[in-house]
C-alpha cells in the first residue's frame, strides 16, 4: 500500500521538527535552571527570620517590617515615579533619532549611530561623574562659569534634584540603547505599514494559521520577555536610584 504523497511529507516534517522540539525544550529549562533558581531562592530566603548561621524560621515579619516602612514606601515610589517620568521623553526622543537615522539622508546619522553604540558601552559610573563634575552646586563647571559671568547668584543647575536625576538617567542610558535597537529595525523595514487601501492583503494575512499561530506563540514570548523587563528596568532604576541617594553629597549636621 503506497500513502498519499501529502502523508508522507507530514511525516517527514514532523520527524524533522522533533529534534529542534527537544532542543527548544532543553533550551527552556536550562533558562528555567539559571534564571529561576536563584530567584526561588531569594524568594525563600525572604521569608527566613533567623540570623545567619541559625536554624531557619519562617515567617512574613521580612515583608510586613518592609512594607511597613515610610523610607522603604517612599523609595519604592521615587523609584517608580523616576523611572516612569525618564522613560517617556527616553521613547520618544530614541523613536525620533531612529527615524531620523534610517529613513532620512540627515547628515551626521551614522556618526550618531556609532556615538549610541560607543555610548552604550561605556560604563555608567564616568558618564554619572562627568555629569557630577558639570552640574554639582557646590564644583561644577557649568555652575563655576555661570557664577564668574555674573548670571545667576547660586546653583543654577543640581545633578541631585528629582528633574536632574531624570536628566542624569535619560543622558545615560535612556536613549543610546533604544536608539541601537530601532535603528536595525527601521532601516529593514519591521514598522512599514502597509497602505490601507489594500485590505485583502490584510485579510489573508490574518487569516492564515500559520500566521495565528506564530502570532500566538510571538505574544506569549514577547509577553515574558516585556514582563522580565519591566521588572528588571525598575529593580535597576532603583539600585542607581539607591546608589546615587546614598553617595550624594550632604551637608554637615549644625
Amino acid at each position: 500500500m503506497v500513502l498519499p504523497s501529502t502523508t508522507l511529507s507530514s511525516s517527514a516534517v514532523c520527524f524533522r521538527l522533533r529534534p529542534l522540539r527537544f532542543v527548544e525544550i532543553s533550551f527552556l529549562v536550562f533558562l528555567l535552571m539559571v534564571m529561576g533558581l536563584p530567584l526561588l531562592f531569594l524568594l525563600t530566603g525572604s521569608f527566613n527570620l533567623a540570623a545567619p548561621g541559625k536554624p531557619a524560621v519562617y515567617g512574613a515579619d521580612n515583608w510586613l517590617r518592609a512594607f511597613t516602612d515610610a523610607g522603604t514606601l517612599s523609595a519604592l515610589w521615587m523609584s517608580f515615579l523616576l523611572s516612569l517620568v525618564r522613560l517617556v521623553p527616553a521613547i520618544a526622543l530614541s523613536v525620533l533619532f531612529a527615524w531620523l537615522i534610517a529613513r532620512t539622508d540627515m547628515p551626521g546619522g551614522k556618526f550618531i549611530e556609532a556615538i549610541c553604540w560607543v555610548a552604550y558601552f561605556v560604563p555608567d559610573f564616568p558618564l554619572v561623574l562627568a555629569w557630577i563634575l558639570l552640574l554639582d552646586p557646590n564644583f561644577g563647571a557649568l555652575n563655576s562659569i555661570a557664577k564668574s559671568l555674573h548670571l545667576v547668584d547660586g546653583a543654577l543647575f543640581n545633578p541631585y534634584t528629582f528633574w536632574g536625576i531624570v536628566w542624569v538617567h535619560t543622558s545615560t542610558g535612556g536613549v543610546w540603547f533604544k536608539v541601537m535597537l530601532l535603528v536595525p529595525m527601521r532601516r529593514y523595514g519591521f514598522f512599514n505599514i502597509p497602505s490601507p487601501f489594500t485590505l485583502t492583503h490584510w485579510h489573508h494575512m490574518l487569516t492564515d494559521p500559520i500566521f495565528l499561530v506564530a502570532l500566538k506563540n510571538s505574544l506569549i514570548i514577547a509577553s515574558a520577555a516585556a514582563i522580565g523587563g519591566i521588572l528588571l528596568y525598575f529593580a535597576l532604576a532603583y539600585l542607581l536610584v539607591s546608589r546615587r541617594t546614598v553617595t550624594a553629597p550632604h551637608e554637615a549636621p549644625s
